[in-house]
Formats: C-alpha cells, sequence, structure tokens
C-alpha cells in the first residue's frame, strides 16, 4: 500500500506540470524506471499515471534527444580524458539506450570505457548491515575493472553505485551531468 501511495503523490504534484506541457526529466534511471514503467503497474486504470508516465525521459535520453534535434551545445572547452563509465541496472531496464555515453563521447579528446557488472548495491541491501559485505563482494568484480581502467575519471549515473565504487575504490564518483557541466568548463 505505501509504494500506491507514494506513486499517487508523486503523481499528483507531477500531474500539473505535464498538463502545461511540460516532459518530466529524471536524472536517475531507477526513479525513471519507476515512474515511467512501476507506477502504470501499480495503477494500470489511473490515466494521469499513464499521462505522466508517458511523459517521463531520461536525463540523457532527454538531452540525446536535444542533439538529434540539433538542439544542444556541443560547445565543449574541457577535455575529459579516459573515463570508466559503470552502466547501472535499471538503465539498461529503461532501454533508452546508452545515451550518456554518446553525449560525453561528443567532448573532444575523451575516451568512454564501458563496464558493465553489477555494483551490488541493489537497493538496501548495499546498506544493510546484515547484508553489506555481501554486497561488496557482489560488486567486487565492478571495483576491480574500474580501478584497473587506469582512467581519470570515474562515472555512473546511478548514485547508489557511485556510493558503492567510491567506497571500494577510494576515487570519488560523478554523475554524467557533473562531466558534462565540466567538460563546458563550469565547476
Amino acid at each position: 500500500d505505501s509504494a500506491i501511495e507514494r506513486a499517487k503523490f508523486n503523481v499528483s504534484k507531477l500531474k500539473p506540470y505535464v498538463d502545461a506541457g511540460f516532459d518530466i526529466v529524471v536524472p536517475v534511471p531507477t526513479c525513471a524506471l519507476q515512474i515511467k514503467y512501476e507506477y502504470p503497474l501499480l495503477l494500470p486504470d489511473d490515466p494521469d499515471v499513464k499521462a505522466v508516465a508517458e511523459r517521463v525521459y531520461d536525463v540523457h535520453e532527454y538531452l540525446f534527444k536535444l542533439y538529434q534535434e540539433k538542439r544542444f551545445n556541443k560547445d565543449f572547452k574541457v577535455s575529459m580524458g579516459t573515463i570508466a563509465y559503470h552502466i547501472p541496472c535499471h538503465l539498461k531496464s529503461l532501454n533508452v539506450g546508452y545515451r550518456a555515453v554518446a553525449l560525453l563521447r561528443l567532448i573532444p579528446n575523451t575516451r568512454v570505457q564501458l563496464i558493465e557488472r553489477c555494483s551490488g548495491h541493489d537497493g538496501t541491501f548495499g546498506v544493510r548491515k546484515e547484508t553489506f559485505d555481501m554486497s561488496i563482494k557482489v560488486g567486487s568484480r565492478l571495483f576491480e575493472d574500474m580501478k584497473n581502467s587506469g582512467a581519470d575519471l570515474y562515472v555512473s549515473d546511478c548514485p547508489l553505485s557511485g556510493n558503492h565504487i567510491e567506497l571500494a575504490t577510494g576515487k570519488k564518483v560523478l554523475h554524467p551531468i557533473e562531466v558534462l557541466w565540466k567538460a563546458y568548463g563550469e565547476e
């Protein structure tokens, strides 16, 4: 029941924006997946849920759409070197492709290395005392791949995975939006 109540609450806050003609751009794949696909499963007969779900975009999916429409600013000023990019599980479930990778590859003199492994976080599994050690063990191959990548930057769309990677490697993990911002010469 609490998931249904949260879905109703969130949709009630987002629906006025959809009615006003706005798209809903979401920075975290898990959240986009929830609103776009899971809310309609929880509330299949609610037309507001359907209306909101139809206007939800992953942030990189949206920016890539702007790129295709020639409305994306490609005036990057700073190279980002080599990026080790972790592909989050929920991004794969969204089925929108790796749009962040395509955008990051627009940055001159920047190489993006894909690392497709589980971080072991899995929601609360990665933070509960009784399962934390197991979650780190599950993510160990990802952490090793990140360390062995020789990358200048570690990047993930998922902040929970990013926290896990950071904890295991000692290296800060950025969201792709942060990398794009830096590439524009902003700090």
